[in-house]
């Protein structure tokens, strides 16, 4: 039995069961120091080829997402113009320079050693291409900041993929795809090999997250066939050997499928808070939790409404996405937007938020909050983007209305 993310392994495919297991999206409350950056994934039915590139593809997206969070000295290279790409290369080789200097018992494939009987591939960051790999990933990952795509580019999609009904031999008497076929099956056309690409996009998620591995929390559809079931297995048996990935499946039971550890989660569940509202269905796109101190890379919402307060004075003191906790035997709450000088809090809803699990603990969330003085604004994602005028209108109209004393704590649903 385990009674904290922190305690699920990584660098291996286990199976989650236990009332806290249940298929959420994320954990519901942020997460201890010590456990992975957890990110949350269903692919697509489909070959161990095809969930294999549909994970590296979402891994990718998710790079470019949280860049420049990951590359030390790239947080100033704004556009691609002059000098900016060769710096960018340039800082990307340097960081890949310095993970090849990391202990052979710190690199991603350690955990992998210790629970296979095989010999696991070498480590990504020794690997030749590891640098050239990185600078690429980089330097698409700047061209699509600029751009404000969200996507870091075309090698992710797969293209020119051959081989896609593949078989493999087994490299460690679990199922694990052999690493020649897979690179057949899954690297497009000028791509890094898969085990590279799987390694090294699993260390820079998790840089991105400030953590130092990544977990992905995958919820199992119902309703796949035998072949499916092993498909999905086999492939998360290969993103763990090669990426030093924890694969956390929850969801619907396997039938066909019985090789997989199973882990009881039981965690500890402080008084008031509730567990985290079950997925409403596949997660068609990776999700990850936000980085604090800045808004979501993933939300289009928070940029823009970022980017409108960065011109305007009266925004200073406003910190993003950090955690507030009453007392220290008070859960932690993750605020989307805070003042917290003039005890402002800002919650930006997607529409996941109208379900009735979400709406229930968001009430619980906003009560909290209230207790402890704030007042909780909320705004929609189509607000911000149709109606931003107004939503800085209101705002600006509040923290004045604090900043002078004239305002009382409530919660606007604005």
């Amino acid at each position: 039995m385990t009674r904290s993310w922190a305690e699920l392994p990584t660098g291996r495919a286990v199976r989650l069961v236990g009332p806290a297991a249940e298929p959420v999206s994320l954990p519901a409350e942020p997460l201890p120091p010590s456990a992975p950056a957890v990110v949350a994934y269903t692919p697509p039915p489909g070959t161990t080829a095809d969930v294999v590139r549909a994970v590296l593809a979402e891994l990718d997206r998710a790079a470019a997402e949280l860049f420049p969070a990951w590359l030390p000295g790239a947080e100033d290279i704004r556009d691609t113009g002059g000098g900016s790409v060769p710096a960018i290369r340039a800082l990307a080789r340097a960081l890949a320079h310095e993970t090849t200097r990391a202990p052979a018992h710190e690199t991603a494939h350690e955990t992998a050693r210790d629970t296979s009987s095989a010999t696991a591939p070498e480590s990504v960051s020794a690997a030749p291409r590891f640098g050239p790999f990185l600078a690429d990933l980089a330097e698409r990952s700047l061209r699509a900041s600029v751009m404000g795509t969200g996507t870091a580019g075309t090698d992710t999609t797969g293209s020119d993929v051959t081989g896609s009904d593949v078989t493999g031999t087994d490299v460690t008497g679990t199922g694990v795809m052999g690493t020649g076929v897979m690179r057949t099956a899954v690297a497009g056309r000028g791509t890094a090999p898969p085990e590279i690409r799987a390694a090294g996009l699993a260390r820079v998620v998790a840089t991105g997250l400030g953590r130092d591995r990544t977990a992905i929390l995958m919820p199992v559809p119902a309703g796949l066939s035998h072949l499916g079931e092993h498909a999905l297995v086999a492939a998360c048996e290969w993103l763990a050997f090669h990426g030093g990935l924890g694969v956390w499946l929850t969801g619907a039971p396997f039938t066909a499928v019985d090789r997989l550890e199973t882990i009881t989660l039981d965690l500890p569940v402080p008084p008031g808070v509730q567990p985290a509202p079950a997925a409403a269905g596949p997660l068609i796109r990776l999700v990850y939790p936000p980085v604090a101190g800045r808004p979501h890379p993933a939300s289009r919402a928070e940029r823009a409404l970022e980017a409108a307060l960065r011109e305007r004075p009266w925004a200073a003191g406003r910190i993003w996405n950090q955690t507030h906790r009453s007392s220290p035997l008070a859960p932690l709450i993750r605020v989307d937007l805070m003042w917290r000088a003039e005890r402002c809090a800002v919650e930006i809803d997607g529409p996941e938020h109208r379900t009735a699990d979400h709406f229930e603990a968001d009430r619980r969330r906003d009560m909290r909050l209230q207790l402890d003085g704030f007042t909780v604004l909320r705004f929609t994602n189509d607000q911000l983007m149709t109606q931003m005028d107004t939503v800085l209108h209101d705002l600006e109209r509040f923290l004045h209305g604090r900043r002078s004393g004239t305002f009382e704590g409530s919660t606007s649903h604005a």
